[in-house]
């Protein structure tokens, strides 16, 4: 019983951690010690999901509408021929 509730409460703090980095998490009465107690995976994870958030809004790395298109055709194709 004890590692189910050890897996919620990582759970909840990946979920906690996610909606602070996205905006979601509003100051409560346990923002601050939250903050206070992310460990070092926290912070990786924190470095981790504003890294993908920069990636998601490059228009460096954003693909052009023929390629997202080629890809799209081609995954629907790889679909297609799996085994249903």
């Amino acid at each position: 019983m004890g590692s189910v509730n050890t897996q919620s409460q990582a759970c909840s703090r990946g979920e906690r951690l996610s909606a602070l980095v996205d905006g979601e998490m509003f100051d409560g009465p346990d923002h601050g010690q939250f903050l206070a107690e992310l460990d070092r995976a926290d912070r990786a994870a924190w470095a981790h999901y504003h890294l993908i958030g920069d990636a998601l809004r490059s228009d460096e790395l954003a693909l052009s509408p023929a390629l997202s298109a080629t890809f799209t055709a081609r995954m629907s194709a790889a679909l297609e021929a799996e085994p249903h």
